[in-house]
């Protein structure tokens, strides 16, 4: 694995070396047009083109550069240079390219791809290349080593993860227990105090009737108690008479 890793490592390092020495290029957008009309350049280098044309009260004189990439191409594709932007860059390839000012009338300018390459003579050689590589190694197998010990981690992290879902799921199923009972305490407790309130009534019921009995029976007392004090009026005056007749 970090053989391969120390491979893949070599080969961008070789690739970064290949393109690291592309060149930039600058034209200027004067008031007279483009600084030049031609330009070669190699693949995949980068020209910048710059508005210089300024005005008398200091302000840019806004110039638009044609752009070849917009999809799909036409006159009115191009990027305004003013005082908000005046600058522009494209990396262009050996395809050739030619730009135009669409806000004056002015020469274009073609840029292509020179017939000759300029050669690299830096101070990169097969021993430096060595020595970077073998220091990417080194800093790779680091990197390799507390990918481990975060491995590591996370393993102990899932754990701890895991147990605490487990944990939930127990306390859910917890919940989950406590409500049903309180469902059926309530659903009984409904029920009894449905059967209460129906003894309830029943009593009230109940009540009502020995109430309206015991009016009636007061009622049918008070008759005959005055049925009995007319009759003990009654007596008392037959007696009196007797009384009275005899000589008592």
């Amino acid at each position: 694995m970090k053989k391969a890793l120390a491979t893949m490592m070599a080969l961008v390092l070789v690739m970064s070396v290949s393109y690291a020495y592309a060149d930039s290029y600058t034209v200027e957008m004067t008031e007279n047009g483009f600084s030049q009309n031609s330009l070669s350049i190699a693949d995949g280098d980068s020209v910048t083109f710059v508005n210089t044309h300024v005005k008398a009260n200091g302000n840019i004189e806004p110039h638009a550069i044609s752009d070849p990439f917009a999809s799909p191409y036409t006159e009115l594709s191009y990027w305004i240079l003013d005082n908000s932007e005046t600058s522009h860059t494209y990396t262009l390839n050996c395809d050739g390219y030619e730009f135009f000012d669409r806000f004056f009338d002015v020469p274009s300018i073609t840029i292509e791809c020179g017939t000759d390459v300029p050669e690299y003579t830096g101070g990169y050689t097969l021993l430096s290349l060595q020595q970077e590589l073998a220091e990417i190694t080194a800093d790779l197998n680091v990197a390799m080593e507390e990918v481990g010990v975060l491995q590591n981690s996370m393993t102990n992290l899932n754990g701890i993860i895991s147990d605490l879902e487990s944990d939930v799921s127990e306390r859910n199923t917890t919940i989950v227990n406590l409500e049903t009972q309180l469902t059926q305490i309530e659903t009984t407790g409904s029920s009894e105090i449905a059967d209460l309130q129906i003894s309830i009534s029943t009593l009230e019921t109940t009540n009502d009737s020995l109430e309206s009995e015991k009016a009636d029976l007061i009622i049918e007392r008070d008759g005959w108690k005055q049925l009995s004090d007319n009759w003990y009026a009654v007596a008392l005056e037959q007696v009196r008479v007797m009384v009275e007749v005899l000589g008592l």
